[in-house]
Formats: C-alpha cells, structure tokens, sequence
C-alpha cells in the first residue's frame, strides 16, 4: 500500500495550508474571543469546494476523496479549531446523511446550495436531559397528514442560529427504541426568525466559539419545510415524506425549566 499523497492531495493540501495561514490565522483569536462566526472565510471556503468537498460533482461537490477532505480539516484545525469544526459538521453531519439517506429528490433540493456553501447545514441529535445515548431523547415528531408536529429541545448544534439546513432526530415511535428515531430535513430557520412574533424561532445558547453552539426549541412546533428520510441510528424506521405547511418556533432555553421542569 502507497502511503504518500497523491498529486490532488498534496496539491489540497499546499492551497489549504496557503488560505488557512493568510485567510484564517489572522482573525483565529479574535473570532474566539468574541465569539463571532467567520462568514468571509467561510464563504471563501465555498468557493474553494471545501463546504462539499467529498460529494461528487453531479449534486455540486468538489468530488475529492476522503484523505483530500481530512487533510483540509487538518490544514484549517492547526490555526484554528473553530474553521476545522464547522467544515467537518457541516459536511459530516449534514450533507453526509442527505447524501446518503436522503430521496433524489431530497438531494436535488437541498445539496447543490449546501455543497457550495451558499447556505450552511447542521445536526440536532443532543438534548438537554439526553446527551448521546439517542433512545433517551424526548423530542417526538407526529405526522399530522400534511405537516409533521415536532415537540422538544435541542442543544449543543455547531452551527445554530448561523445554519439554515439542520437534520434534526425526533421520535417517531418511542416503542421501537433507536428504530423509532427518524431523521427530519427542516430548512428556513434564519429567514423565519426575521419574520416576526407570527413566526418564533429562537436560538438558545449563546456562542462559545467562532464555530458557534447553540440550541434550538420546538414547542408544538409545526415546521416550515420538514422532510422525513429512513437514517439508520441503531436501526431503521422509515416514515412517509411529509411537507408542513406552517410555521409556530418555541421559546429560549433560558425559559426551558419553566416549561418543562421535570
């Protein structure tokens, strides 16, 4: 087995080295400091096909191999862990099981803009009363027939309040366990927060890093565009596709022991 780089690679990784050095390392401590999100940067990263870099070119990816992809992670976590952490949710966690879960359809809609870094994903598994053990979670999801109600809390989301596309995990059916947990598409957020007390979205931590945390609240929440797609955690639950047709977002995590203090 050859070990050493290919040409591509070592190309990445020369151009990954260059931009993380005269782009990133500049701004790395204070966008940490006060906690700010990089968008200059990240938008640069797009034009660079670093945003989709290991899906192929038929859905608007850059088609680079897995070690390509690592090694521009790697190049961007030496100068600034934060760079390194939104390049790898965003494709790991977002457009990952799109790509690979997710209908044509589904793919078609939504990975051209995340694979070029025009809009930005993120994942919403943890909760405030379950961490990763998945079969604890309480958000549950209810097919209404034309929309689909979500009802819980979300937390620690890399890219909360900056993404506008989150794959989001709810319960479906709490009697088959880790195969009763479906796997939700929900787009909009940023725009639906801007619209008003009609439409309340709200983000519930506040940043901790450039790469940004935060978490997010459904409270009887019937989605703007959610799309449901079979993803396997710990088991495969299929549930029908459903599209909603309005829009209601919970409140601040601050207030969360009020609504739910159990």
């Amino acid at each position: 087995m050859d070990f050493n780089l290919t040409k591509e690679q070592e190309m990445i990784q020369k151009m990954m080295r260059k931009f993380s050095e005269t782009e990133v390392a500049p701004i790395a401590e204070e966008l940490d400091i006060e906690a700010k999100f990089p968008f200059s940067s990240v938008e640069k990263l797009g034009k660079l096909g670093v945003m989709g870099m290991p899906f192929p070119a038929e859905y608007g990816g850059a088609g680079a191999d897995y070690i390509a992809y690592i090694i521009a992670i790697e190049e961007l976590s030496k100068v600034c862990g934060s760079h390194g952490v939104i390049v790898q949710t965003h494709n790991a966690l977002c457009c990952w099981p799109i790509f690979t879960y997710g209908t044509e359809e589904q793919k078609r809609k939504y990975l051209p803009d995340l694979l070029s870094g025009r809009k930005l994903g993120a994942f919403g598994l943890t909760e405030p009363n379950a961490g990763t053990d998945a079969a604890m979670q309480q958000t549950k999801a209810v097919d209404m027939g034309d929309h689909w109600v979500i009802n819980g809390t979300k937390i620690f989301i890399s890219g909360g309040g900056i993404a506008e596309v989150y794959v989001v995990m709810a319960m479906t059916d709490k009697s088959k366990g880790t195969k009763g947990i479906s796997a939700f598409i929900l787009e909009g957020f940023r725009q639906i927060s801007e619209k008003g007390p009609e439409a309340r979205f709200t983000y519930l931590d506040e940043f901790v890093t450039a790469s940004c945390y935060a978490g997010i609240a459904f409270l009887q929440a019937g989605c703007a565009t959610v799309h449901a797609m079979s993803f396997p955690l710990g088991g495969t639950y299929n549930v029908p596709h459903g599209e909603a047709n309005y829009a209601l977002f919970g409140k601040v995590l601050e207030k969360y022991n009020e609504i739910n203090p159990n």
